[in-house]
This record gives structure tokens, sequence and C-alpha cells, in this order.
């Protein structure tokens, strides 16, 4: 091996291996943290949430704009946060707001596995694209169901995302 190849094995080496978002794992971690009355409510929504996304009438509609996006952990937020307040809106607010934000996390990662697969035709999310998403999601949502929310932000000198979706 001459010393270019193995300045590149070293360098190949060095780089940490990108991790896959999978969505499954990241249900079961969150639900072992849930009470135990909690986790047939946090079903129901993600199989309202699944039919949503992934349901002939909606599939499209719901991925329509990611294909060409130039913000996509952005635009997987904000889509996260406007399908929670559809999944809101569809239960007549009665969804457990606690669950929201499981059930979204949740969500975002059966979407970016979907998007991830072979042939969807879906730009490759990366596990940081899906940590952004996830952070995005979680901002705008806290900022919706908890009014003190902005108030706790600015507090600790945080400053809030730009929010387009109302």
């Amino acid at each position: 091996m001459d010393q270019e190849q193995e300045v590149e094995a070293q360098e190949q080496q060095n780089v940490p291996e990108e991790q896959e978002v999978e969505a499954q794992q990241i249900e079961d971690g969150i639900k072992e943290h849930l009470k135990k009355p909690d986790i047939p409510k946090l079903d129901r929504i993600l199989k309202a949430g699944t039919e949503l996304l992934f349901g002939k009438d909606s599939h499209y509609k719901m991925l329509d704009g990611l294909e060409s996006s130039q913000d996509v952990s952005g635009d997987l937020g904000k889509g996260a946060f406007g399908m929670a307040l559809m999944l809101l809106k569809q239960s007549g607010n009665t969804l457990p707001g606690e669950l929201l934000i499981p059930a979204g996390v949740i969500l975002l990662a059966r979407l970016v596995e979907f998007m991830n697969s072979e042939g969807s035709g879906m730009p490759q999310v990366s596990e940081d694209d899906y940590e952004q998403a996830v952070h995005v999601f979680t901002t705008l949502t806290m900022d919706k169901l908890d009014p003190e929310f902005k108030n706790k932000i600015q507090s600790q000198g945080q400053p809030l995302l730009n929010q387009e979706v109302q």
C-alpha cells in the first residue's frame, strides 16, 4: 500500500458512518417512556397519521413539494406540523396534546424511511436532516400548544424559528 492509499484508508476509518433513521426503533423508545394507558392512544394517532401520510387519497398531497425541496428538513418539519394540526382538527380537538409531539416524531421517522427507500423517487434524508425536521416540528407545535412557550424560549435568550405555518 503506498502512502496515498494509506492516507485514504485512514480518512475512511475516521469518517463516522451515517446512521439511518429507523422508525420502529424510535417508536419503541418513545413507548418505553409512556404511561401504559397512553400507548393505545398513541397507536390511534399513529394509525390516523399513517393513513394521512400513505393513504391513496392523501399520499401525493402530503408529499407534494418535497421532491424539489431546497430545505428538506425545514419542509418536513413544517409539513409534520401541518399534519398534526389536521389530525387535531379531525379529532375535534380531542387528540391528547401531550401525545402530539411523540406521534409526530414517529410519523416523521416513518416518512423518512419511505423517502430513503429504494425507488421512492424522493430526496434522501440524512439523520441530521431528520433531527432538524423534528426540531422544527417540535418548536412549531410547542409554540401553538403552549401559550408560554415563546416567553420561555426568549427568556433563555433563544431565537424562535421563523414561523410561516399558522
